[in-house]
C-alpha cells in the first residue's frame, strides 16, 4: 500500500490497524472485507464489498458499512479504512492507475450523507 501524505490518513490508519484486524475472502472479482476488534475479537464489520468491472475499468465499491462509527472514539476511522482497503484491493488485482473508483449506494443514503449536493444521473 501507498503510504498517504496526508498526516490526517497516516494518524487515524494507524489508529485503525492498531485496533482493529482486517479479514478478507478473494473471489474472481470481488473481495469481501471483514473488521474484527483485536481485544474482544467481535466483529464489527457487516458488509465491505469490492468488485472488479474489468471491461469498464472499474473498481465498485459494492458495500461499504464498516460499522466503525458506532465504535467509541472511531469518528474519522471510516475513511482511514476506505483508504486501506481501495489499495488493498488495487494491489490484489494490480490495477493500473487509470482506474477510476465507482461507489454504489440508494439514492436516500447519499442524500444523508451529502445534503446540500445535487442528484446526477449517468446515461
Amino acid at each position: 500500500m501507498n503510504c498517504p501524505k496526508s498526516e490526517f490518513l497516516k494518524e487515524n490508519i494507524l489508529i485503525l490497524l492498531g485496533r482493529y484486524d482486517l479479514f478478507y475472502c478473494k473471489g474472481r472479482d470481488c473481495i469481501e472485507y471483514f473488521i474484527e476488534d483485536r481485544h474482544s475479537h467481535e466483529q464489527i464489520s457487516y458488509d465491505v464489498i469490492l468488485c472488479l468491472d474489468r471491461p469498464a475499468r472499474r473498481l465498485i465499491v459494492r458495500r461499504f458499512c464498516p460499522e466503525l462509527h458506532k465504535q467509541v472514539g472511531c469518528h474519522y476511522l471510516s475513511t482511514a479504512c476506505f483508504y486501506v482497503l481501495v489499495h488493498h484491493f488495487a494491489h490484489e488485482y494490480d490495477l493500473p492507475t487509470d482506474y477510476c473508483i465507482c461507489l454504489e449506494t440508494r439514492r436516500e443514503t447519499y442524500r444523508q450523507f451529502f445534503p446540500y449536493s445535487e442528484i446526477f444521473t449517468l446515461k
